[in-house]
């Protein structure tokens, strides 16, 4: 018999009031040794919705193969063995972390989810090989000895009540993500700048107003979250993320972007909606990696003539928005495959909107526009155009497709106007 088949089979003996059924041994059995779980095993054993305590199995299984003679005992009172569920144990009272085995202190991965889970005590400081910490339920704090867990590449506290971060967390120099969403932090403390290594901030549904300078150090950070966020400015710091890729924003009073955000040269998506947004900075222009452009929602009431240098970019959305008219430079956006203008009082269409070649998409639903440039007809590419047709008066037959639109356009210029039958 195997060191893991073994250690199943006391495991089985000494816990005879738990359901083992033969599912959920093989489940064990196959993280224990590292094999992969199958999607359809994952769905049938979901974990139920209560405080379980998840740990890297497969370290214990090393230990088990390594040793030969671990017991269910030797992993300490810190499982008590209530539960053995699927993807870890479930333990029906949370033992304290300093009670974790030399075993478990050699996990890489710790994941606790419990409503009433308040406090992490600072013995988590000598969990000093964990890579992986993840925390959902009623924390209110980090002690300083979270500092000392140097290996944290992972940090998660979304869904908890953590109000600050302490100034230690500037000692996790291989932190790479940093998950903050949900939570009450109402401001990012300078230390973060120290994270040098973080890849990824998000910090959608907290509460943050601004953020700090010191987050331009973040050098090499390729993805930003700030949806559902109170944040009112942008530091002018936010142009030396050289490596960011995403950034989206949603909800605050934020009314300006800084002129620095042209600095983000390989910035791809920029999403900003449902802010006080009216104007944008000419320096958008200099965004010329970016694929995706998002302002929905927002008050904006002109475009820079500077969105024409935008030669990456795939979708323009602008929906509810008070756009009255676009600039003829948006013309030069030869790769645009998807526009959006719905819900504007946009109030004509430039000529130039017949120079986007690569056009498939476009949406100009609840706009009070009467007519369409006779160029419009040029787009080879449009697959779809939303517009009442009622409003262009164009015949019904002539509104059956985009096609068909586009023809009668081409056919009876610009301002042309049958009446509706």
């Amino acid at each position: 018999m195997s060191p893991i088949e073994a250690f199943l089979s006391a495991l089985v003996r000494d816990n005879p009031r738990i359901d083992w059924s033969t599912a959920r041994l093989d489940r064990l059995r196959r993280e224990l040794r590292g094999e992969p779980i199958s999607p359809a095993s994952d769905t049938a054993h979901a974990l139920q919705d209560q405080p379980y305590f998840r740990a890297d199995l497969r370290a214990v299984g090393k230990q088990i193969e390594q040793r030969g003679d671990v017991q269910p005992s030797d992993l300490g009172d810190m499982y008590a063995l209530d539960d053995f569920i699927e993807r870890g144990v479930a333990v029906a009272a949370m033992r304290p972390i300093y009670e974790l085995s030399q075993m478990l202190a050699h996990m890489p991965r710790l994941i606790i989810c419990d409503p009433a889970f308040e406090t992490l005590p600072p013995e988590v400081g000598r969990l000093t090989t964990l890579s992986t910490l993840i925390i959902s339920g009623a924390l209110t704090s980090l002690p300083p000895e979270i500092g000392q867990i140097a290996q944290l590449e992972w940090l998660d506290l979304s869904s908890t009540s953590i109000s600050a971060l302490p100034a230690e967390i500037a000692q996790l120099k291989q932190l790479h993500v940093l998950k903050l969403q949900n939570t009450a932090l109402q401001a990012l403390p300078a230390a973060v700048g120290e994270l040098r290594q973080l890849w990824w901030l998000n910090c959608s549904g907290a509460p943050i107003r601004q953020l700090p300078e010191a987050i331009g150090n973040l050098t090499k950070l390729r993805r930003l979250n700030l949806f559902a966020t109170d944040l009112a400015t942008l530091p002018e710091a936010l142009g030396d993320l050289k490596q960011l890729g995403i950034l989206e924003i949603s909800g605050g009073e934020l009314a300006a972007l800084p002129a620095t955000i042209g600095s983000l040269a390989r910035l791809e998506i920029l999403a900003i909606t449902d802010v006080p947004l009216t104007e944008l900075p000419v320096e958008i222009g200099g965004l010329t990696a970016l694929q995706a452009l998002v302002f929905d929602y927002t008050p904006l009431q002109a475009l820079p003539a500077s969105i024409g240098q935008l030669a990456s970019l795939r979708m323009l959305r602008l929906n509810e928005t008070r756009l009255r008219q676009l600039p003829q430079e948006i013309g030069r956006l030869s790769k645009l495959e998807l526009l959006q203008l719905s819900y504007t009082p946009l109030q004509a269409l430039p000529a130039s909107i017949g120079q986007l070649a690569s056009l498939a998409h476009l949406n100009l639903f609840g706009t009070p526009l009467t007519t369409l440039p006779v160029e419009i007809s040029r787009l080879d590419q449009l697959q779809q155009i939303y517009i009442d047709s009622t409003q262009l008066r164009i015949p019904r037959a002539d509104a059956s497709s985009t096609a068909a639109i586009l023809r009668y356009v081409a056919q009876h210029g610009a301002g042309a106007a049958a009446d509706q039958r």
